[in-house]
This record gives C-alpha cells, sequence and structure tokens, in this order.
C-alpha cells in the first residue's frame, strides 16, 4: 500500500514538473530563445525523465499500471514535438515507429 502511495505521489510530480516544462519550453520559443527552449527539453528528458521518472514508475509499468504507462508515454511523445524543429529527422523517424509510415509528426500540434 505505500509503493502504491508513493508512486501516485512520483506521477503527481512528474505532471507538475512536466508543465512547468512545457510553459517555459513555449515562453523561450515564442521570444526566439531557441537554445534555451532547447536546452529546457534537453534536461528535463535526459536529467529527470529518463534518471528518475523512468526509473522510479519501471516496476509500475511491468506490473502493468496503466496510469503510470500512459503518463510516460503522453509525456515522452509530447516532448518529441518539442523537439522536433531541432532534430526533425530523428524525431520523425521515431514518430514513424509509434504511429506508422503513414502519420508524419508534422500533422502534430505542440
Amino acid at each position: 500500500m505505500k509503493q502504491v502511495l508513493q508512486n501516485d505521489q512520483v506521477l503527481k510530480e512528474l505532471e507538475k514538473e512536466f508543465e512547468s516544462e512545457k510553459k517555459s519550453f513555449h515562453k523561450h520559443m515564442k521570444e526566439y530563445k531557441f537554445a534555451y527552449a532547447f536546452d529546457e527539453v534537453y534536461e528535463f528528458l535526459w536529467h529527470r525523465f529518463a534518471d528518475y521518472y523512468i526509473e522510479a514508475l519501471k516496476e509500475d509499468v511491468i506490473n502493468g499500471n496503466i496510469k503510470a504507462k500512459e503518463l510516460l508515454f503522453k509525456i515522452y511523445i509530447e516532448n518529441l514535438k518539442f523537439l522536433h524543429p531541432f532534430i526533425p529527422f530523428v524525431t520523425e523517424a521515431v514518430w514513424k515507429v509509434f504511429y506508422g509510415r503513414k502519420k508524419s509528426i508534422l500533422s502534430e500540434r505542440y
């Protein structure tokens, strides 16, 4: 029971941190501060999402926690969209792995 409560807290932290990253990313993009926008996504994906959140929620995903799996996937896909202006060929290739050859990341809003 304690593990479930702890992981629910991790999911809430992840949502809160992602919303903060998203606001900051859009602010930097609107101000044409592209290096800051890219750094925001890089720092979040590499140092928080991969290093902390995926590790913290790995067992939940393996054990079938749909909420954890869906949230991790949603945030990964949103960050893929954020990265698209900077590395379009890579993000398009990754997008096609998830959504198939007929769908492009270019048709998505971010």
